[in-house]
């Protein structure tokens, strides 16, 4: 960022000319409420289980 791309961002942010930020999220639904969490969990959980089964398969602690 340049020095004055700072100053007229710093200059824009001071007089208080920001447009508000939309209430409403772009994604939305059911889908991404319970779908894509519940898959992000079963695969974290898939992946730890994975690991534990492997590294505990080696006995003398390498």
């Amino acid at each position: 960022m340049t020095l004055a791309s700072a100053a007229g961002l710093g200059a824009l942010i001071q007089s208080g000319e920001l447009a508000p930020l939309p209430a409403s999220s772009p994604i939305g639904g059911p889908f991404w409420s319970y779908v894509v969490p519940a898959a992000l969990l079963a695969v974290a959980f898939v992946g730890t289980l994975l690991l534990y089964r492997h590294f505990a398969k080696s006995g003398d602690g390498t």
